[in-house]
Order: C-alpha cells, then sequence, then structure tokens
C-alpha cells in the first residue's frame, strides 16, 4: 500500500513519542517537514522551537524537559501555542471549505441534470459525474429537491413513478433495471385484474403489544399489502420479491379513494363497518375480528407472533459466530433483513446477483444455500412451477441447502393442504433439504444467523435445549457499549475514555482537546462525541467547554 508522508510521519510520532524536527528529517528525509508542519497543532504538538511531540503529551513530561535541556530550547510561549492552534484551525476550515466547493459543484451538476431528466439511476449518475454523484442524489432527496423511488433511482419531483418517463427510461436501461421492468410488468398486471372487476376484499387489524397497529389488505388475485405508521405518515408495504412499497401504495389507492391521511383513519374506517368485518389474519388463521377492548373476554388462544419476535436479537447471542464468515445476499432481497444482519460479530456481508438462492454463507472450503420465501411467494411459485426449477438448481450445485419459509408453509389457504405437506415432506426427505420455518423477518434475520453458526462449526457432542442466558454487564460494560455506539468509538477507544475520565458524565465534561488526548481520537473523532454527549442542551451554551 502506498504510504503518505503524512502517514510516515504519523507512524515516526507514534515510534518515538518526543523528537526534535531534525531527528525526523534525518531519520526519514528532508520532504516529511512539509507534512509535519500541517499536522502541528492536531496530531504534533509544538513545545519548543524545533520540539514536538505526539498529541497528548503534556508539556510537563520528564522526556520533553529532556529533551529541551539536551538541545538548548526555549518553550514556546503561550502566544506561540495560541498561533499554532490558530493555524491548524485555519488550515482545517481551508480543507472543509475545498470539500464544500467541490461537492456543491457536483451536488448543482446532479441537480442541473433532472432540470432536464425527469428520471436517474445511479449508475447513469456515476458515469456522468463520478463516484460522488450517488451521495450528491441521496443529499438533494434528503432535501427534497428530488425524489428518491428506491435505492440507486430517483426521479424529478413530480414524476409519476410508475408513469411513462419511467417506463421509457426503464426500456432504455433495461439490462440494469431489470428489477424495475419486472415490477412496471407487475403493475400492468395488476391494473388489468382490477379493470375486469369481480375483487374479492378482505381486512385485518393488528395490534402487537408494545408496537404499532398494523392493517393488512387481501385482494383476491393480487398479493397482499399493508400499511403502518411512520413518522405519523400512513405507508403502505408488500410482499418481498412481488410488490414494492411503490406498487404497494398504488393498489391501495386503487380501492381507496380518496386514501385517508393517517392510519387511525384507515382504522376508524373499518371499525364503522364502512369495509367488511370478516376479517383475515397475515398467516392463514382466520377469525372475527376483536376490538382492542373486547380481546380480553374473547380469551382467543394464540402462540408466539410478530408481537414477541422483538426477542430474537442475533447480536446478543452469547454464543454466536465464533469465526470470520463471509455471506452473499442477492442484490433483490429485503433491505431491513440485511441491515438486522449488518452488525453480527465475525458475519461479513457482500450484496450480489445469486441466481441459485437468495443466500450463499461460505466459511474456508465449505458453504450453505439459503433461500428464503414468504408464505405467499411459496404458494405463487408452486403454481408457476418457478420451485421446481430451483429445487432442480439447488440440489444440482452440491452445495448443502435449506428453505426458510417466513409466515409458515400452511400460512396461506390459496393452495390445498395435502399439497402443502407433500412439499414439505419431499423437500426434507426427498431431496435433504432442511425447511425451516419463521414468524417474520426478524426471526428469519436470528435463524440465519444461527443457521450458520450451527452449519460451520457444530453444536457439540450433546443435544442441549437449555436457554442461553445471556451474561449481565456491569455499570462500567454498559457505558462502553453505549460509547461504542458513537462512529469512531472502537472498544480500546471506549475503554480508553472511561479509563481516563471515569464516566460518561466525565467524558461529558471534558473539552475536545481533552478528548483528542485519548490515543487513536482525531479531532473530527471528539467533535463528534463531544456533540452527542451534549446534544439538547442549550445551543447559546454550546461549545463552553471546548
Amino acid at each position: 500500500m502506498h504510504q503518505t508522508q503524512a502517514d510516515r510521519v504519523r507512524a515516526y510520532a507514534r515510534d518515538k513519542r518526543v523528537f526534535t524536527r531534525s531527528q525526523m528529517i534525518a531519520d526519514i528525509g528532508e520532504k516529511a517537514a512539509g507534512a509535519l508542519a500541517q499536522m502541528t497543532g492536531t496530531e504534533i504538538i509544538r513545545h519548543a522551537v524545533g520540539v514536538y511531540s505526539l498529541a497528548g503529551i503534556l508539556p510537563e513530561d520528564d522526556r520533553i524537559k529532556k529533551l529541551l535541556e539536551e538541545t538548548g530550547a526555549r518553550r514556546l510561549t503561550d502566544e506561540g501555542r495560541r498561533r499554532d492552534a490558530q493555524k491548524a484551525e485555519e488550515r482545517a476550515a481551508a480543507t472543509l471549505n475545498s470539500k464544500i466547493r467541490n461537492t456543491k459543484t457536483n451536488v448543482e451538476r446532479v441537480l442541473e441534470h433532472f432540470k432536464d431528466h425527469s428520471v436517474a439511476s445511479a449508475g447513469d449518475l456515476k458515469r456522468l459525474f463520478g463516484q460522488s454523484a450517488t451521495s450528491c442524489a441521496k443529499a438533494l432527496a434528503e432535501r427534497g429537491e428530488i425524489t428518491k423511488v428506491r435505492d440507486g433511482l430517483w426521479v424529478r419531483n413530480g414524476t409519476d413513478p410508475l408513469g411513462a418517463d419511467m417506463k421509457s427510461y426503464v426500456e432504455a436501461n433495461s439490462l440494469e433495471l431489470a428489477a424495475v421492468k419486472r415490477e412496471l410488468e407487475d403493475v400492468a398486471r395488476i391494473d388489468r385484474i382490477f379493470n375486469e372487476g369481480n375483487i374479492e376484499l378482505e381486512w385485518n387489524i393488528s395490534r402487537p403489544p408494545g408496537r404499532g397497529a398494523i392493517v393488512y389488505m387481501n385482494l383476491s388475485g393480487i398479493p397482499s399489502v399493508w400499511a403502518q405508521s411512520r413518522n405519523g405518515e400512513m405507508r403502505w408495504y408488500g410482499v418481498k420479491g412481488k410488490v414494492s412499497p411503490i406498487t404497494a401504495n398504488h393498489i391501495a389507492r386503487m380501492v381507496l379513494d380518496p386514501m385517508p391521511e393517517r392510519l387511525i383513519d384507515l382504522i376508524n374506517m373499518i371499525e364503522r363497518g364502512e369495509a367488511p368485518t370478516k376479517m383475515r389474519r397475515r398467516h392463514g388463521n382466520y377469525r372475527e375480528y376483536v376490538r382492542p377492548d373486547q380481546e380480553e373476554q374473547a380469551n382467543v388462544p394464540r402462540g408466539y407472533g410478530v408481537w414477541d419476535t422483538h426477542l430474537l436479537d442475533p447480536r446478543r447471542l452469547s454464543n454466536g459466530i465464533p469465526e470470520s464468515v463471509m455471506l452473499e445476499i442477492d442484490d433483490r432481497e429485503d433491505d431491513r433483513l440485511v441491515t438486522m444482519l449488518s452488525d453480527i460479530p465475525n458475519l461479513h456481508i457482500i450484496r450480489t446477483h445469486l441466481e441459485m438462492a437468495d443466500f450463499v454463507a461460505r466459511f474456508q472450503d465449505k458453504a450453505i444455500a439459503i433461500e428464503r420465501k414468504t408464505s405467499e411467494d411459496l404458494s405463487s411459485s408452486l403454481d408457476d412451477n418457478r420451485l421446481v426449477e430451483q429445487v432442480h438448481r439447488m440440489s444440482d450445485s452440491d452445495i448443502p441447502s435449506c428453505f426458510i419459509i417466513e409466515g409458515g408453509i400452511t400460512g396461506t389457504r390459496t393452495q390445498p393442504l395435502p399439497r402443502l405437506v407433500a412439499l414439505q415432506t419431499r423437500l426434507n426427505f426427498g431431496v435433504n433439504m432442511k425447511v425451516l420455518e419463521t414468524i417474520d423477518l426478524a426471526h428469519t434475520a436470528y435463524i440465519i444467523v444461527t443457521i450458520i453458526r450451527d452449519h460451520f462449526f457444530g453444536t457439540g457432542s450433546s443435544f442441549d435445549l437449555k436457554p442461553i442466558k445471556i451474561p449481565s454487564l456491569g455499570a462500567t460494560e454498559r457505558a462502553m457499549h453505549m460509547i461504542q455506539a458513537i462512529p469512531g468509538i472502537s472498544p480500546t477507544r471506549a475503554t480508553a475514555l472511561i479509563e481516563r475520565f471515569g464516566s460518561i458524565a466525565g467524558i461529558s465534561q471534558a473539552s475536545i482537546k481533552d478528548i483528542q488526548t485519548i490515543d487513536g481520537i482525531g479531532k473530527k473523532t471528539a467533535e463528534t462525541l463531544h456533540e452527542i454527549l451534549h446534544a439538547g442542551e442549550n445551543p447559546f451554551n454550546e461549545g463552553a467547554s471546548i
């Protein structure tokens, strides 16, 4: 790897801790002097003319005193130290302003592009404006100047994401936007079904304890969609791989005209009898809808459900994945599932395009393929014979395989029960593919991690199903875990911060310069930590301890 002069000076300072400019030039060359000047005041501290140390070493340190005696150099005055600090701030400000100017220029270019083009993809923008163009588009979407359709695809404000402009753009870029093309075809098919009429409609309202209400809308011949409240706004979602949020919203607007503004308005509409009262649970458990205040009297038995799966956190497994495992995830998989798997220790994720399955985990020369299907997707893949073709592909690969059925094999009534039971036994015993059933996305993430752990590293010689006790943490350990949630704070730095300042309260009282005395923490990380620990305080007092 190419090492810059700044890297060489940084390594030299960490090794020597205290040094003179002439010593450094003799050891690593004259060119390092320029980098030393640029780093003085931040990573390097100047104690006298020609006498330097790594940041964090105090002027009273015996090593500084000894070097000053040997060289005869005079300590810097307060005015000299102030000038060093001022120069360091000016250099940092100049660097930041340069970055802002460059970023602003590219943001303006991307925004200008959308004045002439109603649709643009990440690939398009990168080819035109470079790698930073996608970040510029994300920033513009956050500011409300363009609209994000999905990851890597944006439209000019006011453009119909399923309209003619999108269709023509997708046709011109059909290879890059194959998933969007399939979605547009699905929307056209759904519109034809609506135009033919005779659609049966059923509703279900679910209120899991501790979570917001969910309204499921089930239509005959069309994938189910459901609504949830996000930041006070009602949003529609659909079955993974079948219905995107945009299509789900399109389906809902075909049914609900006008569309209720809030989820509570839709729930009230259903409870007032303006929608059918015979409701269906998401995974096939039919029963009459019961008002929340009648739930206890109804005494409806139920087992574990979506209201329980928050207990399944794969990051808290006390016996997790012990060694590094690579997990390839198909780029069509739900982003929420990828997020749930992204912080698992020793699990390294790669988004790619997979033909055989949704997930392929690899450890050394071993592998396992995992296919995830919802109950509804399983049923449709039986109808169009996709499942048979997929089983053949997985079987021919010679990689051990398993199926995860989200919602359960019998979670839908669209297939005859004997056919579903035959599918279950033939997968398990006919082609030796394990079938695991999960409740929802959180349960699926948890079971993927345990599959990887048990497949590659075994379960031991004994078969033990005793509950795994998660070791309790002391106050200090909990404090360190909390600090590690802040960007740039590693476990080592968190430990050093607690040891140096004693507690989170002690860290919050430290200045940014004090925080920078911790080895490995630079100015940016120190500022971020200081800002987070003081978030919510009176803005007129901010920076008082800096």
